[in-house]
């Protein structure tokens, strides 16, 4: 398989050409050319709106040839208007598919026509992977600084638009002319040694897609969410997720447990650099033999399944890992710490670590002395993560040093209130008030906030509040928000201090998913995910009056349909379950009363 022709390190007289060639054209660039503007067809640069960029090394240099690399016609840039090329926003210069990321360095955009744009020496943000389709504008990730991302020393984007079989696989790249003129200037081939070195450019490309918002004040990210220290359970969410195992066992075993909740669990060999799998529906004999050890990293992907949790060993024993070169899927096994401590073995062979962020579906990294682009700061006992190396190394968590569990949310400041985001759709936490600031996280119908109690700020015709999430801090647009203890107009949810009556019986409340809406319900008519009165039960006939109290909180249901869960468990619409909890909590204790039954 034919990897990305920028991912891999050069070596000998090609390396110290490559960066000697980058540095002295940097540091004895001029005024250069005028920069360029788009002038109708072409693609824009990768950065942002109204950013200045040079050409800091062309055509036919010791990294951009045909004999080392088949990619003699790529472009590095470097920002010329006095502003810091490291952590300059990266944004897609053409709508398409992500067809490789590696989070350390590069990513490839297909423009489903057989070519693919390749940005290089940059750190794509964790919410990309393959498949992601962006637009023109949306953000990408951020310019590595020096020595990082196999920059050679000197922060630049390098840029080249390849011939592609799809999948990540490139070949030869082609002169940036025609629809690929940089912001509307041909740069056609030429044998000249660095062609088109010192030509500059203003970028056009705005930042209009959901994923690229302006820079916000504060350019470092919000800290991820520690996870909870408690081994023992792990709470899985649907899609991909990551868990630390610290028993040994085989893979089959772990399948076992989550049965047909499954879609397939992965555990990575160091030492090949291969997975081993457990994918029901593609199993081979060696699949059940694949062994699971103390301290291995686990991928996990479940089906679109809520409330599932995956019992583990409770204890955690430390354990040294011998780390190899290369990526390592790996389980903390040390006391709860920060992630510095807990890297602090591996010294300068560190080059990254990753968390991914189930709840969020991101993975969050660590990168040395990089806070500015670093958004995991602790580590829990049996957190899985991938380390990224550079040399061979023993991860020792005996010599960290474990700190408190992290504190309880601050409380709201006075005046502060509960709210509850409304709607199906995503409402993004931001950095700052307006659309245009950085997104923290996209929130999802149901969440509840924490309003910190400062003032209401107007910004793009929205009242933007500062609320606290999760232990994220940001702003959201007031306006789809609501109260959190008030009932929405017109539903049938309510308070009383005094609780359920005494003969309310418990179970566990779930909801429908939305793609069973239109289906005919047991009872008749057609199930609809905004109607806050349909349930479904196993223990009560069509047509019972139900009131179903999570606390002090209740919904009021009518019994409409039937299904396979257990005795005294219940299953709500999307829009009652809201009333009383949130979509994200998936499954809930409750006590349900009956108000009446059919027929009296």
């Amino acid at each position: 398989m034919r990897r990305l022709v920028r991912r891999g390190r050069l070596s000998g007289w090609r390396a110290l050409a490559a960066i000697l060639t980058l540095l002295l054209t940097a540091a004895t660039l001029g005024p250069g050319s005028p920069p360029a503007h788009a002038q109708g067809g072409g693609i824009p640069l990768p950065t942002e709106f109204g950013t200045v960029w040079e050409i800091v090394a062309g055509y036919n240099t010791p990294t951009h040839s045909v004999a080392d690399q088949n990619d003699p016609h790529a472009i590095d840039i470097v920002r010329a208007d006095g502003g810091d090329t490291t952590g300059s926003r990266v944004l897609s210069p053409i709508a398409g598919t992500i067809s490789y990321v590696d989070y350390s360095d590069c990513l490839t955009i297909d423009n489903g026509a057989g070519l693919a744009v390749l940005l290089c020496h940059i750190f794509p943000d964790g919410s990309l992977s393959r498949g992601v389709r962006v637009q023109v504008g949306e953000y990408l990730g951020t310019v590595a600084p020096a020595g990082y991302a196999n920059n050679g020393g000197l922060p630049h984007i390098h840029i080249a638009v390849h011939h592609t079989r799809g999948g990540g696989y490139l070949d030869g790249t082609i002169p940036l002319t025609g629809q690929w003129a940089v912001e509307g200037e041909d740069l056609p081939a030429t044998g000249e040694y660095n062609a088109y070195q010192g030509r500059r450019f203003t970028s056009s490309n705005r930042s209009g897609g959901s994923l690229s918002p302006a820079p916000a004040p504060d350019p470092a990210p919000a800290p991820a969410p520690a996870p909870t220290p408690t081994p023992g359970r792990v709470p899985l969410e649907p899609g991909w997720n990551m868990v630390g195992w610290t028993s040994h066992t085989f893979i089959a075993d772990i399948a076992g447990m989550l049965e047909y909740y499954l879609d397939g669990i992965y555990v990575f060999d160091a030492q090949t650099q291969r997975f081993g799998s457990f994918r029901p529906g593609h199993l081979t004999r060696d699949d059940y033999q694949t062994e699971v050890r103390p301290g291995d990293g686990l991928l996990i992907r479940i089906k679109d399944v809520h409330g599932l949790v995956l019992s583990r060993p409770a204890s955690v024993e430390p354990r040294r890992l011998n780390l190899r070169a290369g990526y390592n899927l790996v389980a903390w096994t040390g006391a709860a710490t920060t992630v510095e401590e807990a890297m602090r073995s591996l010294g300068d062979a560190l080059a990254a670590a990753f968390w991914w962020d189930a709840a969020a579906q991101k993975y969050r990294t660590y990168r040395p002395g990089l806070p500015m682009v670093s958004d995991l700061s602790r580590v829990a006992p049996a957190q899985a993560l991938w380390l990224l190396l550079d040399a061979d190394a023993v991860w020792d968590p005996g010599v960290a040093t474990p700190i408190d569990p992290p504190p309880g949310d601050v409380p709201a400041a006075p005046g502060g209130e509960l709210l509850e985001v409304v709607g199906f759709s995503c409402l993004h936490l931001r950095s700052a008030p307006g659309t245009g600031a950085m997104s923290i996280t996209c929130l999802q119908g149901g969440t509840v906030l924490q309003s910190l109690g400062e003032p209401e700020v107007h910004a793009d015709g929205h009242d933007w509040v500062k609320v606290r999430v999760n232990g994220q801090i940001g702003w959201v647009a007031r306006g789809f928000t609501r109260p959190y203890q008030t009932a929405a107009p017109g539903d049938n949810s309510g308070s009383d201090p005094g609780g359920p009556p005494a003969n309310a019986v418990a179970g566990d409340a779930t909801y429908y998913h939305h793609s069973l809406a239109g289906n005919v319900m047991y009872c008749g008519g057609r199930y609809n995910p905004d109607d806050p009165t349909i349930a479904a039960s196993t223990t009560h006939e069509c047509g019972a009056k139900l009131r179903v109290w999570r606390g002090t909180r209740y919904v009021d249901v009518t019994v409409q349909d039937t299904g396979a869960f257990p005795l005294n468990d219940i299953d709500l619409s999307p829009a009652a379950f809201r009333q009383i909890g949130t979509l994200p909590e998936g499954r809930i204790r409750v006590r349900i009363e009956v108000l009446a039954l059919p027929g009296r």
